[in-house]
């Protein structure tokens, strides 16, 4: 039934280039912005992971609060 719509009544090109900027600009502004501060987010994390694990292998002695 909702295909016998779209058959009558189609999408014009300029409400379709419409959509598609606006999905675009959502995409741009709201999604890129939460990716790359996932990714930085990660690469800190690995860099911390990095500093512990050196950090681990310079001094075995372990360091009480009572030193």
């Amino acid at each position: 039934m909702s295909l016998n719509r779209y058959k009558f009544n189609p999408i014009s090109p300029g409400l379709y280039a419409h959509a598609r900027d606006k999905i675009l600009h959502h995409l741009l502004w709201n999604v890129l912005p939460v990716i790359v501060m996932l990714l930085l987010l990660g690469w800190v994390s690995l860099q911390a992971g990095k500093m512990i694990d050196a950090s681990k292998t310079s001094s075995n002695v372990a360091v009480g609060l009572a030193e």
